[in-house]
Formats: structure tokens, sequence, C-alpha cells
């Protein structure tokens, strides 16, 4: 009548409940670990991320603004759509820092700017005919008529142009014209008043001005200055390369 012992049904036994609960444990820690690890991996390349496009950003203001800048210079200048919570920015005229937020989660940071390395120093410019026109040391174009006082050229210049005189020297421009060369980051205002007062009185004078090679005011105030005086031609700013040449070449 009763169940037979064969088939009457049995629970687990201790062993068998401690083997699984084991088993169970270990997947637990498994699976623990691999999401820790995900969370971290995901950590990391979000900070790289965010860090990466700060220093982009900077260097963005940098070349906009000639400045570098903090995080609301950044938003407000649009390079930046919000302020960043993983990071901290400062930035000046010389440089810029980028500092973890505390909290944030992420390691390191980064810095730049500061002055930028000078490049290659361009060749000296050997000038000669070295000479004083008025008072002021001046070169004398060597293939221009020293004699002549009634038809001068007046060539005020930096490093360009140097380079366009001495060009324009070798490849042996002749003219009719008395040419001199004054370097413009060394004559005083004193000095150009000058130079134009006396070339108003012997008669035709082109005035060229080299106004990229002024480090100073001198080109405006030649500008200003060439209308006092009874001068035919003023040519300023955008002389060049070879411009020079024409010019000698057309007398």
């Amino acid at each position: 009548m009763g169940g037979s012992p064969d088939t009457a049904d049995r629970g687990f036994t201790l062993a068998e409940l401690l083997v699984v609960i084991v088993i169970l444990g270990i997947l637990a820690t498994v699976t623990v670990f691999a999401v820790r690890g995900i969370s971290d991996r995901s950590t990391e390349t979000a900070c790289a991320t965010e860090l990466d496009n700060l220093e982009k950003a900077q260097e963005t203001q940098y070349v906009l603004a000639g400045t570098y800048g903090d995080e609301t210079a950044l938003v407000a200048n649009g390079i930046l759509r919000s302020a960043s919570q993983m990071y901290d920015v400062a930035g000046d005229a010389t440089g810029y820092t980028i500092t973890v937020t505390p909290g944030a989660g992420c390691t390191g940071g980064a810095s730049g700017g500061g002055v930028p390395p000078p490049g290659p120093v361009p060749p000296a410019v050997t000038m000669v005919n070295a000479d004083v026109l008025h008072g002021v040391p001046a070169w004398r174009y060597r293939d221009g008529d020293a004699g002549s006082a009634a038809d001068q050229i007046l060539v005020f210049g930096g490093d360009g142009g140097r380079a366009d005189w001495v060009a324009a020297d070798d490849a042996d421009i002749a003219t009719s014209r008395r040419t001199h060369f004054m370097d413009i980051n060394a004559v005083t205002t004193g000095q150009v008043d000058t130079l134009l007062s006396n070339a108003s009185s012997t008669g035709s004078t082109a005035v060229v001005v080299y106004a990229a090679d002024d480090t100073g005011s001198i080109a405006a105030y030649i500008a200003g200055e060439v209308g006092n005086y009874n001068l035919t031609t003023l040519t300023s700013a955008s002389y060049g390369g070879g411009q020079l040449e024409a010019l000698l070449a057309s007398t």
C-alpha cells in the first residue's frame, strides 16, 4: 500500500547544496569583476576623449583670440558646448592647464602653450655702397645715377626691402634715377622730415615704403608726411619681390 522506497521523492543533500552555492558565488564574483572592468575602461575612454577635446579647444581659442582661456571663455566663443564635468580648465596669453575635477574618476591632465619655438633664422642680406644722405645712414643703388639731383627714389624697408634691393642689384637693373635705401626701423621721424624736405626741392621723387617690414610706426608717419611735400609718388605696403626692379627699370 505504501510507496516504494525506490520511487519516493527525496531532497538535495547538504553536500549538493554547498556545491551549488559555491558555483553561484564564483559566477557572481566573475560577473562583478567583468562589469567593473568594463566600467573602468569606459571611464578611462571618456576621460581621454574629454581631455583631447579640451586640448583642441584651447588651441582653437588661441588661433581665434591670440590667447588661451578658461571654460567660460571657451563656451562663450562657441568652441565648447558646455563646461567639462571631468576637468577644470584655465588659460591666459602664455599657456593653459587642464586638471582633474575632484571626484570625476579621471587621472592626469595636460598643459600647453607658452612661447613657440623660434623659426629658422633667415640668411643675412648684405648691403653694399654705404652712403650718407642728408645726414641719414643709407645705401646707394650701384647702377643708379649718383649725380642726378632732379630725379630720385627713396626706399624705406627692412628685411623684405633689403632682399628686393639686393635682387635688383644682382640683376644689374640700370636706372637714371638717384636711388637710396634707408632702414625703416632705424630712421627717426626727424630724419624722415629731413629726407622729404630735401627731396621736395630736387624735382621728381618716388617714395617707396615696405610697410610690412616696419616694426614701429614710421611707415604710417611717412605716408602722412608725403602729402606735405612736393613729391610725385608714394608706394607702400604691397611692395615685394621684383616690383622694385620694375620701378628702377622704368626710367
